[in-house]
């Protein structure tokens, strides 16, 4: 939350905007911002790990996201295994 006078009024302007936008229009804009995070977040990880391929990144990428959720948890121990038969396959 910000504090001056002028970030006060920045914030009233902007939870106006949202007020004003139609359900479609949030949802829109929320999936556009988590389409922008991933995109970064994915990037950042690809970084570190270079030469990742696309399936290892999308289950790292989904530990990162989801992982402290249990049953999330376990889909995504699911998709390990699945990739290391595949892997093990060839």
């Amino acid at each position: 939350m910000l504090t001056s006078e002028a970030g006060k009024t920045i914030e009233k302007m902007y939870w106006g905007h949202v007020r004003a936008m139609s359900p479609a229009e949030r949802m829109r804009d929320c999936f556009r911002m988590f389409q922008s995070f991933y995109s970064q977040a994915a990037l950042r990880y690809q970084k570190e790990h270079p030469g990742i391929d696309e399936r290892k990144l999308r289950i790292a990428m989904a530990k990162r996201l989801y992982g402290g959720d249990p049953r999330t948890r376990t889909l995504i121990e699911m998709a390990e295994a699945e990739q290391r038969e595949r892997t093990n396959e060839h």
